[in-house]
């Protein structure tokens, strides 16, 4: 069996020799040879006295002690982030403690969270962590039954990757504008932002009018 532990270690003894407070170790395969951990969009987070291993995993809705574990996670991973000074590492987490807050129904709460992330992202020139906080933002509106200023939450969020090129971002703003907009029953301008999200035309059945 792999020795984990062991591995870690000699990464730490590395890390002091070298004078190098913390290492963030990103890639995947890395990622599991240090831990065994062989989830998707994982992280590990090494310093000098601690160690955190983090997954950005789908949260159920209805599993709340689940939410509520994945919310502590993140919330000891935001410490870190904030302790080392990465502000990147604490856009991201802010982003998915607002995911936890938005799935335990406490909206306002993770708009809030939302918020926080957002700042940081345009503080640090993040364009797109800002066009996918924005987004964040605008769902939370949507989910209060403030469907205008999700509209022009998306638009911003559109923008932004309009400008930054990212065609996935793209076509999802144009999913969410289409969404928001038939929310209003305003279904031409659905129909017209869910052809420019480039879904069949069987999908766009029940938005006729």
């Amino acid at each position: 069996m792999p020795h984990f532990q062991e591995r870690r270690e000699a990464l730490r003894r590395l890390l002091s020799r070298s004078n190098v407070a913390n290492v963030l170790v990103t890639d995947e395969l890395n990622v599991t040879y240090l831990t065994g951990f062989t989830g998707d969009s994982s992280y590990l987070l090494v310093c000098s006295d601690r160690e955190l291993l983090n997954s950005l995993a789908v949260i159920s809705k209805s599993d709340t002690p689940q939410i509520k574990q994945a919310i502590d996670l993140y919330l000891q991973s935001l410490t870190i982030a904030r302790e080392i000074g990465y502000r990147y590492g604490e856009a991201a987490q802010l982003g998915y403690l607002g995911s936890g807050y938005d799935a335990l129904g406490q909206t306002e709460r993770a708009i809030e969270t939302y918020q926080e992330a957002l700042t940081i992202t345009r503080e640090i020139g993040y364009r797109y962590g800002e066009a996918t906080h924005l987004g964040n933002i605008a769902g939370s509106y949507a989910d209060l039954g403030q469907t205008q200023r999700a509209i022009e939450l998306h638009k911003q969020a559109l923008s932004i990757d309009l400008e930054i090129g990212d065609r996935y971002g793209e076509a999802l703003d144009h999913f969410n504008l289409g969404i928001a907009f038939a929310d209003l029953g305003r279904w031409d301008e659905a129909v017209a932002q869910l052809r420019e999200h480039a879904v069949p035309s069987s999908h766009l059945a029940g938005f006729q009018r």
